[in-house]
């Protein structure tokens, strides 16, 4: 499967509150400037304003949004990715566990 593709995937099991996290994340490796942000993962720089809540609105970034996101910090933060990554993972783990 191509890294597109995978990050496709992931991207489908990530909160919307994480989506936010992850951005804020890019947010301060591109040293806070809402400008390069949006030019890292194509996006407009009022919709990043909106994502980071820094406006009136407030969205989510869509899934194909995150996929961009999670290319940009691979890109530049790769193992803090991976273990955010693996942060979400041990919390869907445990709620599921209360299921059994």
């Amino acid at each position: 499967m191509k890294r597109r593709a995978l990050m496709f995937e992931l991207a489908k099991f990530i909160p919307a509150e994480e989506r936010v996290e992850l951005l804020r994340k890019l947010f301060i490796i591109n040293g806070e400037s809402v400008k390069s942000t949006a030019e890292a993962i194509g996006a407009a720089r009022a919709q990043v304003y909106r994502y980071l809540g820094m406006g009136r609105r407030h969205n989510y970034p869509s899934i194909n949004v995150t996929v961009r996101i999670l290319e940009a910090l691979f890109d530049k933060e790769a193992e803090w990715t991976k273990e955010r990554l693996k942060k979400i993972l041990k919390t869907f783990e445990e709620l599921l566990n209360q299921l059994s």
